[in-house]
This record gives C-alpha cells, structure tokens and sequence, in this order.
C-alpha cells in the first residue's frame, strides 16, 4: 500500500469516526435514556426497608457512643477526648458525637459556641432530654455542605442514673440517597416518595394539610411495601422481594401502569389479582398459574397462586390486594408509605420545599422526588454512554478494514482483467461499477445477516450482563436495525470511494502482461 494510499485511508478513518461521535452517540445517548426510564420501575419498598436499617444502624452507633460515656463515667476532659475520638468514625454524621450539660455548657470537636450560645434551650437539647433513646428532630438545609441535615439526640446519664445533659449528633441525609440507584419514569406515574414511620402517620394533621393541598399534591395513595424472600422451589434462589399491597387496589394503576413487556398489552390488577415482575418469574422459572411461596418480614409463610407477569426491570415485586394480603398471613397489613402525583406544572414553592416540609412532619422517615432520582441514575450512566460509543466506534472501524481488505485483495487478483476491460473501451467509472457490484452484493447479504445475528447476540450480551434484581431492556426497536444497516452502506462506500484511486491507476498495459 502506498503512502498516498495510507493516506487516504487514515483520512477516511477520522472523517468516520468523527462522523459517528455525532450521529452514534446521539442516538446511542437517547436509547440508554429511554432505557434508563424503563429501568425506573418498582424500587421502594426496598428503598424504604434499606433507608430504615441505615437509620437504625446510625441511630444505634450513636446510642453505643453515649452509653460508653456512661459507663466509664466520663469526667469532662475525657469526655472531650472521646468526642474528638468519635470525628469521622460514620460517615452518616462525620462531626462525630457532641454533649451539652444541663448547665448548658456544650462540648463539640469543632464548633465553639459564643457566651450567648445556650445549648438547654436549642431544639435539639430539649427533645433529647425527654427520651431515653435517640429521636430525630427537625430537618434543616445546611448552607455549608449543602445538604440536608437532621438532629439526632438523647438522655445522658451519670453512673448513678440522674441526668447529666444530652448526646447529639447531625446526621446528613446524603447518605440515604446513595440507597436509591434507579430512577422512576415511563412505569411508575408518581413523582414522590414518602416513607411513614408508622400507619398512624396517615391520621397526622400535618401530613393531612399537606396532602390535601392540591397545589402542592395532586393525588396520594398510602401502600404497604412488606420486605420477605421467596421460598425456593427445588435449586432455584431464595430471591428477596417487595410484596407491594395498596390500601385502594383500583386506584393503584393510576400511579403504577401494569403491562406486559413484548406486546405493551395492560395486566388486569383488581382484588384478585397475584402479580410478579418478569425477572423473578424467570429467576423462579413461574408462569401465570403456578404458586408461588413466600415469607414476609414477620417470617410467616404464604403461598399465592400468580394471576398474571408484568413488565418490571429492577427489584423483584409481587402486587397482592388488602384482601389477599390478610387472608394469607393472617394479619392486616399497615400501609408504611405513600406514593404522591405531583401537579404538572409542579408543586407551588417547588419539590425541594414540598420535601422540606414533608420531612418537618413528626411521622414522615423520608421523601424522595423521582426528578432528583432521574439526575443521579443519569449521572451514573454517562460513563457507559462513552463505553458504547468506543464500542460502536471500533466495530465501525473494523467493519471498514474488513471490507476495504475484501475490496483490495479482489482489485489486486483481478487487475488483469480489469485491465483488458479498460483496453475493451469500457470508462473508468464503468470498470468501478463492475466492482461496486460485487461489493454491494456482499454488504446486502452481510447486513442481512447481521441483523438476523444481531438480534440473537443482542439478547445473549443483554441477558449475560444482568444482575440478580436487574432486568435490562431487551426490545430492539426500528430505529436500531436502520442505524445500523446505514452504518453497514456507509462503510462500504467509504471503501469503495478510497479503493476509486486505485481502479483508476490500473493501467492498460497490466492487460498485456495476462498469458492469454
């Protein structure tokens, strides 16, 4: 190959790859998008058990610090030292633990109050002093961190048992969102997320203003998001799952849209309906008929016989009725959170203030918008978007080398005969066409092909790369086969524009070199 040649096609080769980081990646950027938002399916429940055992875990570490303080009986410059022992031990309150006394003195590692600084009358001193355990106080939004914070606080005693002040600690509400890692869009109608921390937070007068205000909240269903496992049958895995009961069954599809995942045709949800996600249904090898055993949180067994399979992509849910629910597992089920349709336009005051006030309310353990969701999921994907195009790139490159490959070696074996074509009278663009020909050939009956393999192939990497509570999406749409067939033409005529050069230097005199 000659260096005018080389050159040629090194040109080529950055034109097309450059040509493909604008056309490639833009499609291949809205497909994961659109993927992303059928990944956003039914994860709450799950959210809302992990989101708990987090808060349990730090509220428990906390308690543990205190009771040491406790238990050596702590005299003041020890009690400082521990304090400063406590900096960064969690990540959840990375300050470390913090102590005022009843004569409102305040001993903190880092921050030094002022002489008008009285700590017994803060918030935080006078709702740990009336609990023996820590409590959560009110949710603030802190201006250096910029996060959102909670107050965490409880009695402190001597070793004699009389109080002595109050342990507290900040807790950043970061932490809980690194527990969500999907987002909620085409599936799941509702825009917020607010976990209770009982039923009796449905009766508080807060929360009720709050819901009642259709400014700020369209519409709310209270659920039950019940953590159990199912019993396996024979070698198949103990999958954890999200048994998902609303407290109305007919108005659970306004916020949820059941449907099957091929077809798009709508799963039927009423008071007798059993429905599993795609996933577990293969992961269990199930089918609508079979039953399917489970346990709930409380370890109790039930079986329930599957009425239908809807189309989920990550966690393993099973939606029953109240009903169903109770018949069988014998106890009532307490709806522990809420799922609310936002107004179009937006709550008034912004989600970020809807937030704020929800999570004032005594009842409420969490909120999370679907919005800040959808940015972290998309955050998280845009490292695979350029993984795809590098992908999509090197197959372009070495479909390009391929066919230019397949082009030169049948101009190089046949220069000969196109010679003697030339000395025939035929034009050079003639004897290209003589070439093309083939070349199209070739590259029809490969894209055939390919499209026929790459539907195949598509399935086995997209099944390969799921997780154990992950269902990727396996539809290909139209779009893909054309992109990729135009990808195929373009290709070829690429080559053949470079391989041009060399069909027009064949001389006529080759012709006379043939022994015939």
């Amino acid at each position: 190959i000659t260096k005018k040649l080389v050159a040629a096609i090194m040109g080529t080769i950055i034109i097309m790859v450059a040509a493909l980081l604008l056309i490639v990646y833009n499609r291949v950027s809205n497909t994961l998008l659109e993927k992303s938002e059928n990944l956003l399916s039914e994860t709450t429940g799950k959210a809302l058990q992990e989101t708990q055992a987090w808060m349990n875990k730090t509220l428990a570490m906390l308690e543990t610090q205190r009771d040491t303080i406790e238990y050596e009986d702590m005299d003041v410059p020890a009690m400082m030292e521990y304090i400063r022992h406590t900096v960064g031990k969690n990540d959840a309150y990375p300050a470390g633990l913090y102590v005022a006394l009843t004569d409102g003195s305040l001993y903190h590692s880092s921050f030094v109050p002022g002489p008008d600084y009285v700590a017994t009358e803060k918030s935080w001193y006078q709702n740990g002093i009336q609990s023996e355990d820590f409590m959560l106080g009110d949710v603030y939004f802190d201006e250096d961190s910029q996060s959102y914070v909670v107050g965490a606080s409880g009695r402190l005693k001597d070793a004699a048992g009389n109080t002595r002040g109050v342990a507290a600690a900040d807790v950043y509400l970061d932490s809980i969102s690194d527990i969500v890692g999907i987002q909620y869009g085409e599936l799941c109608g509702y825009n917020l997320i607010v976990g209770l921390k009982s039923e009796d937070a449905l009766e508080d007068p807060e929360l009720l203003e709050i819901l009642e205000d259709e400014a700020r909240v369209q519409n709310s269903l209270s659920v039950l998001q019940d953590a159990g496992s199912v019993v396996p049958d024979g070698g198949d895995p103990a999958d954890d799952i999200t048994i998902f009961v609303p407290s109305d069954t007919g108005r659970l599809p306004d916020f949820f849209r059941f449907r099957h995942r091929g077809s798009g045709a709508p799963v039927e949800y009423n008071e007798s309906s059993v429905i599993i996600t795609e996933k577990l249904s293969e992961r269990q090898h199930l089918k609508a008929g079979d039953i399917i055993t489970v346990k709930n949180q409380d370890g109790i067994e039930a079986g329930f016989t599957i009425t239908d399979i809807c189309e989920n992509y990550v966690q393993h849910l099973l939606y029953v009725s109240p009903a169903a629910y109770e018949e069988a597992f014998g106890v009532k089920p307490e709806m522990n959170s809420l799922l609310c349709l936002l107004p179009e336009e937006g709550p008034e005051g912004g989600a970020d203030a809807l937030t704020t006030e929800l999570l004032k309310c005594g009842e409420v353990a969490m909120a999370t918008s679907t919005e800040e969701l959808s940015r972290s999921f998309n955050n998280s994907i845009s490292s695979i978007n350029y993984i795809v195009v590098v992908l999509i790139v090197s197959a372009g490159a070495l479909a390009f080398v391929v066919v230019y490959n397949l082009t030169n070696i049948n101009i190089t074996e046949r220069v000969k005969e196109l010679a003697t074509i030339k000395v025939l009278g035929f034009y050079e663009s003639e004897v290209a066409a003589y070439v093309y020909r083939e070349t199209a050939a070739l590259t029809v009956i490969g894209t055939a092909a390919g499209l026929l393999l790459g539907v195949v192939l598509h399935q086995f990497v997209i099944r390969t790369a799921e997780v154990d509570m992950v269902m990727f999406g396996r539809s290909i749409y139209a779009p893909s086969y054309l992109l990729a067939a135009v990808l195929t033409v373009l290709f070829s005529v690429l080559v053949n524009l470079v391989m041009y050069r060399k069909l027009a230097g064949i001389s006529m005199v080759e012709s006379m070199k043939a022994p015939e």
